[in-house]
């Protein structure tokens, strides 16, 4: 599939081909009541989760084949699913001993959600497995290395990876079978003086800078979530620093993702080679893995007013 700078999730989703065309009149009257109709679903689908539901439900998720074979899932924190059953079900024996280990509740349902979402994409590629036969850890290459294992019973998985993210009362997670990729969640956000003089490259600067004050902490949080998911895909997180990553995306192109909240963007970044610690040049052995294509989405819940962006970042 080509990398269109804005992509609409609907028009590219391969379930959504051949969709039935809605009568005029009918969508003028289901425009009209969008708020209504969006209230009255909203309560008839909490009510049925409250009544025969026992398992949480993704929020969103994508299979391998809507974006160049990245799958995805998200999911609504909440602490009603953190059941007995649920726990057997989604953990696997050390995973269970490391929640345990967890004193604070919100811990405990940030690591059992991110779990979860892991453990969702990656079975779009691996059904037959349950999700408490695949464990998910951090490796133990190096001190400073993010990279979360994927272990099945018969050992590790030997190529691709997975990221896991969280923001707010949500969690994501996304796995790729063959690229290094990150994924990051974040919160739109107040930003100050001091977090803009600190984060961004002049380039970026002189970007946020020609933008309307109204879409100022949208596009931070676009930029910060870029750096985030690229320092994941590389395996060093924030201990690589935020000026080393830089994002090139046209300002026009900006300008209509976060005023149309519906689509996403797909632009590209970079670690800036001449910044790059001794470390980090091992790592990085050709000029291709500096380069990265990063996809960045809104995500508006329902239940409240807040917004949030998660970007994905994978090898060019």
């Amino acid at each position: 599939m080509p990398h269109p700078a804005l992509w609409d999730p609907l028009s590219h989703h391969p379930w959504c081909s051949g969709r039935p065309v809605l009568p005029k009149a009918l969508l003028i009257i289901l425009f009209k009541n969008t708020k209504k109709l969006t209230k009255l679903c909203s309560s008839l689908l909490y009510t049925l989760g409250e009544v025969k539901m026992d398992y949480p439900s993704p929020v969103f998720i994508q299979d391998g084949s809507f974006y160049d074979q990245l799958s995805m899932a998200l999911f609504r924190l909440d602490s009603q699913w953190i059941t007995e059953k649920n726990l057997d079900n989604v953990l696997n024996i050390n995973e269970r001993n490391k929640f345990n280990s967890f004193k604070v509740q919100k811990r405990k349902e940030t690591f059992f959600y991110g779990r979860l979402a892991a453990k969702t994409a990656l079975q779009t590629y691996f059904p037959k497995f349950l999700k408490n036969e695949i464990c998910i850890k951090n490796s133990n290459k190096d001190h400073a290395s993010v990279y979360p294992m994927v272990i099945f019973e018969q050992g590790a998985l030997p190529m691709g990876s997975v990221s896991i993210s969280h923001s707010g009362q949500y969690a994501v997670a996304s796995f790729h079978p063959l690229r290094n990729i990150g994924i990051d969640l974040e919160q739109v956000a107040d930003r100050d003086e001091e977090f803009f003089n600190l984060n961004f490259t002049l380039q970026e600067k002189a970007m946020l800078r020609s933008l309307p004050d109204d879409l100022l902490f949208s596009a931070f949080t676009l930029l910060w979530t870029a750096k985030e998911a690229m320092s994941k895909a590389i395996g060093k997180g924030l201990t690589l620093s935020t000026m080393q990553m830089e994002s090139f995306i046209d300002r026009e192109k900006l300008f209509l993702f976060l005023n149309d909240k519906n689509k996403g963007i797909i632009y590209f970044g970079k670690i800036i080679e001449n910044n790059i610690e001794n470390d980090i040049e091992n790592d990085i052995e050709n000029n291709e893995e500096r380069f990265f294509s990063l996809k960045s989405q809104f995500f508006l819940p329902l239940y409240d007013n807040k917004k949030y962006i998660f970007t994905t970042a994978m090898h060019c």
